[in-house]
């Protein structure tokens, strides 16, 4: 039998290449010069597989007619060639029965399959890096590569933020074809997304997103205003920021530490050039002393711009300086300071107002050196009101060698050292000596009743009372320790009883070392005056 059929069952073109494709029916048997010596003919069809009539090929549908001794008959199936990007695309194309029942058709089917003629791939690359510091340089290249027999040069545009400098012209390497757009210094408004579209009977793209990073300069904290406890202060956070950052939109944010503890300020942080953010004491206390830092961190409002991270200024010392404590001393006797008598000093702490109800106050008493120790005592420090302490320091009793200048220092320590001193001259002198007088009640007549009334008057404040003593006319002594008055009486006179009555008064201070007694023994005198001894004679009468 004779035997007809497609040349081959696959054909291929790629679009644009050429304005069609061109499918044969050839005869397979017999072989020879004239294999079928009759006429006759054969339908060839096509029809859609993934490619679209008239889309991607017009309808070539025809009946083919074989003269007698043909061998071959050809169809051109014309290809359509549009802009659009697409896969490859199959035509099916077939054969129907011959005409003539001594022919069979074998193979009867087959394929025509359309291949694209853009380019294959684009590729859109940054160097160094898709992320770059602003004013430094960036080199974006895209490249594609272009099908198997395509010689034509592409056209290359570029889009992205801001103005675009001129690209280079395109290069090529084989079938690479490249275009570069480089960025030199970039500014933060170059930041953004970038669009590299080839075109080549058709056109392809492909984006890269370019991240610019901007530094956040160190601030520096400055202190306006006066730091005394009491005063308004203004810390200023200062800072610079690079003129690239004024072409985009950031939010500035500036929080405030002192140590290792957060500030809470007012207000929200704020876009600001050759300024700061500042924090504001109204009332500068004890409490606000520490180290002030400020730290500046910048927010930009588009993804396309990233930060280095915040940045804390050095430490700003802010000690409050307060006003020395008011230190006073006084005295507990507003006289003379006589030896005997006891002394009582107190020192009075007063701190200002602005100072810190937790400080600690002490008080130093010295210039006392001279002064033994047993004869000295003191009271602790102790709140008078919310800002005035006192403390005492007695000394009992006072001798004649404790002359000198006594000094306090009123110190507040805690979040402050401030401290001050006030002092007192002790002028310590010998008291006089006592003042004795003698009274008496009665009738100096033998038989009745007689009384001698002694008293000694002595300066106020002695740690000892006088020792009183009565010398009667036959020698005998009638004395008394610690007294201001000693009486002597006569139940019944006698006649022997007559005579001269000495009265006398001496101070003894055992406290006081042996040379400072200066009311003992030896400095006593009986004399018939109302200053030490007083007489009385006693002259009786009979009844």
């Amino acid at each position: 039998d004779a035997v007809i059929g497609l040349e081959r069952t696959l054909y291929s073109i790629q679009e644009g290449s050429a304005p069609a494709v061109e499918v044969c029916i050839v005869v397979y048997r017999p072989t020879g010069i004239c294999p079928i010596p009759f006429p006759f003919s054969v339908m060839f069809s096509t029809s859609d597989l993934t490619a679209v009539v008239d889309n991607d090929y017009l309808d070539a549908d025809t009946i083919q007619l074989f003269g007698a001794c043909a061998t071959k008959r050809c169809i051109s199936v014309p290809i359509v060639d549009d802009s659009t990007e697409e896969p490859d695309e199959q035509v099916s194309i077939s054969l129907g029965d011959p005409s003539d029942s001594r022919i069979t058709a074998s193979p009867r089917q087959g394929l025509i399959n359309i291949t694209d003629t853009k380019p294959a791939n684009i590729s859109l690359v940054s160097s160094p890096s898709s992320s770059i510091v602003a004013g430094d340089s960036v080199t974006l290249t895209c490249t594609i590569s272009l099908p198997v027999g395509v010689t034509d040069t592409p056209s290359f545009m570029w889009e992205g933020p801001g103005v675009i400098p001129t690209p280079t012209d395109p290069t090529s390497s084989g079938r690479m074809v490249s275009s570069t757009l480089v960025l030199h210094e970039v500014a933060t408004s170059q930041a953004g997304l970038y669009t590299c579209t080839a075109s080549l009977r058709g056109s392809i793209d492909n984006s890269t997103t370019l991240i610019v990073q901007i530094a956040v300069p160190t601030p520096v904290v400055t202190a306006s205003g006066s730091m005394l406890a009491g005063a308004p202060l203004t810390l200023q956070c200062d800072f610079n920021l690079s003129a690239s950052v004024e072409d985009i939109s950031v939010d500035t944010v500036v929080t405030w530490t002192v140590g290792n503890t957060a500030v809470t300020t007012s207000g929200e942080g704020r876009r600001v050039y050759n300024s700061g953010t500042n924090l504001e004491f109204s009332l500068l206390t004890t409490s606000d002393t520490g180290r002030y830092t400020c730290t500046l961190a910048i927010i930009p409002q588009t993804s396309f711009i990233t930060v280095d991270g915040p940045k804390e200024s050095p430490e700003k010392i802010i000690t409050a300086q307060i006003p020395p404590p008011v230190v006073t001393v006084s005295l507990s006797q507003n006289g003379p300071l006589y030896a005997g008598t006891s002394l009582t000093v107190t020192c009075t702490v007063t701190l200002d107002s602005s100072v810190n109800n937790n400080e600690l106050v002490s008080t130093d008493w010295t210039g006392l050196d001279h002064v033994p120790i047993d004869r000295i005592s003191t009271t602790p420090v102790i709140r008078v009101i919310d800002s005035s302490y006192t403390s005492t320091l007695t000394i009992s009793p006072l001798a004649d060698q404790d002359d000198g200048t006594l000094n306090c220092t009123g110190t507040a320590t805690g979040a402050t050292h401030i401290q001050s001193a006030s002092n007192a001259v002790i002028d310590v002198i010998v008291p006089p000596a006592p003042y004795v007088t003698i009274s008496t009640t009665g009738l100096s007549i033998a038989g009745q009743s007689y009384t001698f009334k002694c008293s000694a008057s002595v300066v106020a404040g002695l740690v000892a009372e006088p020792h009183m003593k009565i010398v009667l006319p036959n020698t005998t002594e009638i004395s008394v320790v610690a007294t201001k008055m000693l009486n002597h009486t006569f139940s019944s006179l006698r006649i022997s009883d007559g005579g001269q009555y000495t009265c006398t008064a001496t101070i003894n201070i055992p406290q006081m070392p042996t040379q400072l007694r200066g009311f003992g023994p030896a400095e006593q005198q009986e004399l018939l005056s109302p200053s030490i001894g007083v007489l009385q004679v006693l002259e009786l009468t009979s009844p």
